[in-house]
């Protein structure tokens, strides 16, 4: 093989190595968040305090957004991959789930809230999400957030992606956009080394 053969070829699985990087990367998917997290809520409008540390610890929440009118209680909840939800905060009642900002104390520590939603001594990570309640079941999600646990029993509160989805519409589209970057990138090397091995033929056969 000459050496504009090895330059081509070592380009081709250069690229090749960077689009099974990228194809293989959204799987390296957040634990325990569902695929689809619901599109009317806030992420990051949920706050916690503190805001990370140990599993001993038992936060407050405060919520941005006041909850609709005729809502009977607030709390906040957990929310797995399948939709199974976790009560894991004290209720907010009546009149007071209507004013920007209300919140209250969690019912447990947070070892307790990640035996109640997942599985202690593991890293992964959950949808916390205010649920405003007009009846026995769940109302309408208002705001949320996203925390994180570690294996050995710390917690923080994480940056969180907007509603819709665990990924967000614009990491969506850079995924995309580098995707069809990778895919012409593959066809244009294919191309020269079509051209390239032609013109070899070619000589040969003159």
């Amino acid at each position: 093989m000459t050496g504009s053969l090895k330059r081509i070829a070592l380009a081709a699985a250069a690229v090749l190595g960077l689009a099974g990087a990228t194809a293989l990367a959204p799987g390296a998917a957040v634990a325990a968040l569902p695929e689809k997290i619901p599109p009317q809520i806030t992420m990051g409008g949920l706050h916690l305090t503190p805001s990370s540390g140990t599993g001993s610890d038992v936060p407050s929440f405060k919520a941005d957004h006041a909850c609709r009118e005729g809502t009977r209680l607030a709390n906040v909840n957990t929310i797995d991959l399948l939709n199974v939800e976790q009560t894991i905060s004290k209720n907010v009642l009546g009149e007071a789930t209507q004013d920007k900002g209300f919140g209250a104390a969690f019912n447990a520590d947070m070892n307790t809230v990640q035996a109640a939603a997942g599985t202690p001594g593991t890293a992964e990570k959950f949808l916390l999400m205010v649920d405003c309640r007009t009846g026995a079941g769940h109302g309408v999600y208002t705001d949320a957030v996203i925390v994180a646990f570690e294996a050995d029993g710390g917690w923080r509160v994480e940056s969180s992606p907007p509603a819709g989805g665990a990924a967000s519409e614009d990491d969506s589209s850079v995924e995309v956009y580098v995707l069809v970057g990778v895919t012409v990138a593959l066809i244009g090397a294919g191309a020269v080394l079509f051209f390239v091995l032609g013109r070899r033929r070619t000589k040969s056969t003159v």
